[in-house]
């Protein structure tokens, strides 16, 4: 009797299972030795330091607004709380909670 040869059929479906049995494998075995290097950390911004460049990665903060509320910080103090940003022309209550993830209201700058 002669021993036929698998079909081309069977052989893909061989090499398919293999192939995905040793990715398995490797997920499981690489997972717990390959940690993350570095974790992201919220930053919250000091927004009475915080410079201009600085102010426009906030989410709906472009040059202008930025530039409006720096220059607002200087002539009448520093800002205590969400509510105080309201006072920047351009931002309202929304924009505010908006950012409110983002910012600290810490110590004022020095000489304020």
């Amino acid at each position: 009797m002669t021993r036929r040869a698998p079909s081309i059929v069977w052989r893909a479906w061989w090499f398919l299972t293999l192939a995905l049995l040793v990715r398995a494998a490797a997920d499981g075995a690489l997972a717990a030795r390959c940690a993350p290097a570095w974790r992201c950390a919220p930053v919250r911004l000091d927004v009475n330091r915080a410079t201009v460049a600085e102010l426009t990665a906030l989410p709906g903060f472009g040059r202008a607004r930025a530039e409006a509320l720096v220059v607002e910080r200087i002539r009448r103090g520093p800002f205590r709380s969400l509510a105080d940003l309201e006072r920047v022309d351009g931002i309202g209550p929304t924009n505010a909670a908006a950012v409110a993830p983002w910012l600290d209201f810490g110590a004022p700058a020095p000489g304020r």
